[in-house]
């Protein structure tokens, strides 16, 4: 990736798009390619009602928060900005307030929930 950097003096969007699966194909194969099995999550989450939703926002939110994941590099804290212009004022999900309390959740919680902890705030 290093060398086609500077060869072309320019970062390819697409080679790191690339080079990424195939790190988490080689890293954490799906469970597709092994032995399939029913796990606990996908019980519960047929049983909880998860099957009455709308397919288009579910998406636009896996999109947009790919893109997040994908193009935003730094600490978890380059990411608000970026998140903010999107979550509250492209696509309207949450307003200011809203967003400043699912940021204010995140930065009191433990690391390793905050990520999960300020989405689920932000339902």
């Amino acid at each position: 990736m290093a060398v086609v950097t500077a060869i072309t003096q320019q970062e390819e969007v697409w080679l790191f798009i690339i080079l990424g699966l195939v790190y988490m194909i080689i890293k954490a194969p799906p469970k597709w390619i092994k032995k399939p099995t029913t796990s606990l999550s996908v019980v519960l989450v047929t049983a909880t009602g998860f099957w009455d939703f709308d397919a288009d926002k579910l998406w636009q939110l896996g999109a947009f928060f790919t893109e997040a994941g994908a193009f935003v590099f730094g600490s978890g804290l380059v990411i608000i900005p970026f998140l903010q212009a999107g979550v509250v004022g492209e696509m309207g999900w949450l307003n200011e307030q809203q967003f400043l309390d699912s940021v204010a959740v995140a930065m009191i919680t433990h690391p390793a929930l905050s990520s999960s902890l300020s989405g689920l705030s932000a339902f």
